[in-house]
């Protein structure tokens, strides 16, 4: 008996696609410029007077406070963020930013 008469049927599990053509590279065009980030208005009345390590020490005609994020201000509502922006550091609250004068 021939060799070849007892191979053993293959099972086909799948198909195999040829891979998908190439698409052509895009051509980058210009880069959209960035939307203008609306800046915040500073709060009339406040004073930076110090920040360090996540508290912000403030003033007004009521006297000074320390304040950390998510506490309220009398006047000013909640402190958002204390951070350094553009090598300042601000006091960002819903009402606006207390920065240094």
């Amino acid at each position: 008996m021939p060799a070849a008469a007892h191979a053993a049927p293959k099972d086909v599990t799948g198909t195999v696609s040829a891979p998908p053509a190439a698409a052509p590279a895009a051509v980058p065009g210009p880069t959209p410029a960035a939307p203008e980030v609306p800046r915040l208005p500073t709060v009339e009345g406040w004073v930076l007077r110090d920040a360090a390590k996540g508290s912000a020490l403030i003033e007004s005609r009521r006297g000074l406070f320390e304040v950390f994020a998510g506490d309220n201000i009398p006047g000013v509502g909640r402190v958002d963020a204390i951070r350094k922006q553009d090598g300042r550091w601000v006091v960002v609250t819903s009402k606006g930013l207390i920065v240094a004068r």
